[in-house]
């Protein structure tokens, strides 16, 4: 069919190899076979034809190097290979190639080396993909060049950052306007983290770190990022409050700051997140009270605020987990527990909770886990153990390494 310019084939189940004949195609303009069982390497032929514009091979078993032909595509602004078993290093002159380029998916590969600097030089740049990569080096700077940026995923490399002269790319991006995803996660970023991450543009919906070294406090102007959806600074060495321009964030709905060191008490002003679905900050040293405003957040499905110092906690419409295990919580459980009654998880092993179990604990009909060991719990155990014909899990209880102090009593569930 040598008049075919647009071949599209994508998620099916089909097996092979790649065939060279495609190099006759010589007006082809799209190809897509993504999501199939292709294997073996990318014929050399694919990268011969000026006209094609749009490439998608994604979820594959392809394997081998990425022909050197590939990077003669002048015309293709629509390049993804992700998900495959490519490997090898990108050319240092990566930048002379693709003049048309918007969106580049090579995620869940196998390449090394560095990201090439002159990347900067793709003026019509909108997506990169890049994680679950061996990528090393440093991220280059000057990003902001790149205009058009829209999402920007370097997760689960091995990039570092240690000095403040490799963390410049965080400031070169605040020139990029458009961006709307950065995510980091996973690599050997170390140091401080830089107050120009609150510099960034409004636009910023997704903005993740979590899984690396990063020290220093989050900046306190973290709210003017207004639009996030997202935020998550999880399993880093951050230390410092939680600042109250947090909840300047209004549109979030997911905020993870688990596995940090982070004192002091919870601003009120989280109680300004009212669309905020999940909340994890365990595992901190945060103290005090809980203020009362966390009980707006109407839409909390999970709150895990295990493993901390703090002395009061307010309840939710809670619909996934409630976690408050491994702290110094006294007092009977509430019979108000019940309310929760679409609660799957709930631990809170580990405390000081005496009394005996409140019977209203069968009206959480969807219980999935209930973790109540190591208490001084008395009397019998109610009937209410099968909910809707599953029997719920009693687990062996998870025995951290360490663990912070919550102190008080479990309150009524608003």
């Amino acid at each position: 069919m040598p008049s075919l310019a647009k071949l599209v084939l994508y998620n099916n189940s089909i097996t092979g190899t790649i065939p060279s004949s495609l190099g006759n195609l010589s007006g082809l303009t799209m190809l897509s076979l993504s999501y199939n069982y292709l294997e073996g390497s990318i014929p050399t032929v694919i990268g011969n034809n000026p006209y094609l514009s749009f490439l998608q091979l994604s979820i594959n078993n392809l394997s081998g190097l990425l022909p050197p032909s590939m990077y003669n595509l002048s015309s293709v602004y629509y390049f993804y290979v992700a998900g495959n078993k490519l490997h090898g290093r990108l050319p240092s002159d990566l930048g002379k190639s693709f003049p048309s380029i918007q969106r580049i998916g090579i995620g869940q590969n196998r390449f090394t080396g560095a990201l090439p600097q002159i990347i900067t030089n793709f003026s019509r740049l909108q997506r990169l993909y890049a994680g679950f990569n061996s990528f090393t080096g440093i991220v280059p700077s000057g990003l902001g060049r790149l205009q058009n940026l829209e999402v920007f995923v370097l997760d689960y490399n091995m990039f570092q950052a240690n000095k403040k002269e490799e963390w410049e790319f965080i400031a070169s991006l605040t020139n990029c306007s458009r961006l709307e995803m950065l995510s980091i996660g996973g690599n050997r970023f170390a140091g401080k983290l830089p107050s120009s991450l609150a510099n960034l543009t409004t636009n910023l919906q997704w903005l993740r770190t979590p899984s690396n070294y990063i020290s220093g406090v989050i900046p306190s102007e973290i709210g003017n990022l207004a639009n996030l959806i997202n935020l998550d600074f999880s399993e880093n060495i951050l230390t410092g409050t939680i600042p109250e321009g947090i909840g300047e964030a209004t549109q979030l709905t997911q905020l993870y700051l688990y596995s940090n060191n982070f004192l002091g008490h919870m601003p009120s002003s989280i109680g300004n997140l009212t669309g905020l679905s999940e909340l994890d900050a365990h595992g901190n040293r945060l103290e005090g009270s809980i203020p009362p405003s966390i009980g707006n957040l109407s839409k909390l499905s999970a709150l895990d605020l295990s493993s901390n110092n703090t002395k009061r906690n307010y309840g939710s419409s809670l619909t996934i987990l409630l976690g408050l295990s491994y702290n110094l919580l006294d007092g009977p459980l509430p019979l108000e527990v019940g309310n929760l009654v679409n609660l799957r998880q709930l631990s809170i092993s580990g405390n000081k909770l005496l009394g005996e179990m409140p019977n209203t604990i069968g009206n959480c009909r969807v219980m999935e886990i209930l973790l109540m060991d190591e208490n001084s719990f008395k009397g019998s155990i109610p009937d209410y153990t099968e909910f809707d014909g599953q029997q719920t899990e009693w687990q062996h209880p998870w025995q951290p390494s360490q663990h912070y102090q919550l102190a008080g009593v479990v309150p009524c569930p608003q």
